[in-house]
């Protein structure tokens, strides 16, 4: 178990995370839930290092190995899908056994020499996904990433998803908006409060989904 402790984030004055507690699972998808701007994204760049400025304890963090897959997918357009995948591995003497057997279990080897220019947005946030899971790192910190996707193509990129997370096993901290998506994929969910994110509702047992979206849908 990963612990956030009495966290606390303040911005010009304004308290966006006020004394937050929270449990996180280690080798699953952890998710939490709540409005666009209510402070998913700050609490994520915390964990990362990104935001320094905060107090409480998230010592279970630091020192971590840790990937963060964004939003937008951040693929360099200049470099092919195979560098962009290299420029994350510290092993150079491998990397081109990694990255090969990577692209091969993923059925998308035939994309190495392509420039993500020339990749359909779904393939983007492929290589993007993959990206992230070829760091090997102990904690995987996930802001919205399928947001940007279409519908038809959002299931098959959750399954690809899902599917590198059983092999490699980390630990996931997906924070998202959209209840179909964390119902979907996640081991536990945390629902969160509009005021000061605070945690509102915690669901461990996800095998009465139709439930949960509705208790969420009624929240959020």
């Amino acid at each position: 178990m990963y612990k956030i402790e009495n966290l606390t984030k303040k911005y010009d004055g304004n308290v966006i995370i006020d004394n937050l507690t929270l449990n996180i699972k280690k080798n699953k998808i952890n998710s939490i839930i709540g409005r666009s701007g209510i402070g998913k994204t700050t609490l994520l760049n915390i964990l990362s290092g990104l935001d320094k400025e905060y107090s409480g304890d998230i010592s279970d963090f630091q020192g971590k190995k840790i990937s963060f897959i964004f939003q937008d997918d951040r693929l360099i357009d200049y470099l092919s899908v195979f560098d962009n995948l290299k420029l994350v591995l510290d092993d150079e003497k491998n990397a081109y056994d990694i990255i090969t057997t990577a692209l091969e279990k993923c059925g998308i080897k035939e994309y190495s020499n392509y420039y993500p220019t020339k990749l359909s947005g779904g393939m983007r946030q492929r290589i993007n996904i993959l990206r992230a899971f070829i760091v090997k790192s102990e904690i995987m910190l996930l802001d919205e990433p399928f947001k940007s996707i279409d519908l038809k193509l959002k299931e098959d990129i959750k399954k690809f998803f899902v599917s590198l997370h059983n092999e490699t096993r980390n630990t996931c901290i997906l924070v998202e908006h959209d209840i179909d998506t964390v119902i979907d994929i996640s081991d536990n969910i945390n629902l969160m409060s509009d005021d000061k994110f605070k945690l509102k509702k915690h669901f461990d047992d996800l095998s009465d989904k139709k439930r949960i979206a509705q208790i969420i849908r009624e929240d959020i």
